[in-house]
């Protein structure tokens, strides 16, 4: 994988071939998400941490300060690993998240170094879609996690996501919020669909490309939707799925999740996302705010929070 911290790209190997480590991280993916398995995937991100991240952890550290920001061009293998719960070190009770933010790229060059990034007094639009439909159940909590979200800021649109009011808003506000069920398809995620109300009270599949069809000038939005980063793993593409196709619509940067999280957890880390953001911090840095928030709560485990992961395409040289 590449990592890039201070605007400067490194290129660093796993410790083990790329089938062991896939291996590892397709066992952490998987038990991270159960019921009663804390230590079984403490033992998995303890491995996937060995081989992957403490090889790395020389270069965020200068003079004693650790980097407060690394971005990640992953390999395949690693595409599904929450590397904010990963070990810090060895025999180190700490995680990444609380020693520096991760940001995943789906390249390089969209990596550079850490840019400016000021949402306060942008203009803000919190979508909710609470229906059901295509095998998915109501969301009781969605309008609920809006209303909270959109209290944290000035002036803030609240309504219920219709598929013009999505378009409506990923053309003229800054900072986009969906709260909402995703029909991510993960082998081909421009295929994907969002669960949107319709006018009849009932959920409606809209594709992707119907949603992202006209401008998009939203710089930021917030996917608050089951498996909205899932892809299937090909080297070169991200496998950013669902949130990728936003980066690829123009949107600079996009928060989003690995696997399915309960409902009240993801509006719990929601609303701490956007009491950071609504105070100046960039979108990386307000997520490891919230899940710090989180984790020191003691009552989530990793899932509930380990799986937003945030993302940028923004050239930052």
């Amino acid at each position: 994988m590449w990592v890039v911290v201070e605007g400067r790209a490194h290129q660093r190997r796993a410790a083990v071939s790329g089938e062991v480590l896939a291996r590892r991280a397709a066992r952490l993916a998987h038990v991270i998400t159960l019921d009663g398995a804390a230590a079984a995937a403490n033992e998995a991100m303890t491995a996937v941490a060995r081989d992957a991240w403490w090889p790395i952890t020389d270069l965020l550290q200068h003079g004693g300060d650790v980097a407060p920001r690394v971005a990640l061009v992953l390999d395949p293998a690693l595409q599904h690993v929450p590397f904010a719960a990963l070990p810090w070190g060895p025999a180190d009770s700490r995680r990444v998240v609380d020693v520096t933010a991760t940001v995943r790229c789906p390249s390089v060059s969209a990596c550079g170094s850490e840019r400016q990034v000021t949402l306060t007094g942008a203009r803000v639009s919190v979508l909710y879609s609470d229906e059901g439909g295509e095998g998915l159940a109501p969301l009781a909590a969605a309008r609920d996690e809006a209303e909270r979200i959109g209290r944290r800021y000035d002036g803030a649109a609240v309504e219920r996501a219709t598929a013009r009011a999505l378009r409506e808003a990923l053309a003229g506000s800054a900072v986009v919020h969906y709260a909402g069920h995703a029909l991510a398809d993960e082998r081909d995620p421009v295929r994907s669909a969002l669960l949107l109300a319709g006018e009849d009270g009932a959920g409606v599949r809209v594709p992707l490309a119907a949603v992202l069809d006209a401008a998009v000038r939203a710089r930021l939005v917030v996917l608050s939707a089951c498996r909205t980063s899932r892809a299937q793993a090909r080297r070169g593409e991200g496998a950013t799925g669902v949130a990728g196709e936003f980066l690829r619509a123009g949107v600079d940067d996009v928060v989003a999740a690995q696997w399915d999280v309960r409902d009240d957890a993801a509006s719990e880390l929601m609303v701490h996302l956007h009491e950071a953001l609504a105070a100046g911090a960039p979108p990386w840095t307000a997520l490891r705010l919230a899940q710090q928030r989180m984790r020191a709560d003691g009552r989530r485990p990793a899932r509930d929070w380990a799986a937003y992961v945030a993302f940028t395409s923004a050239s930052q040289g």
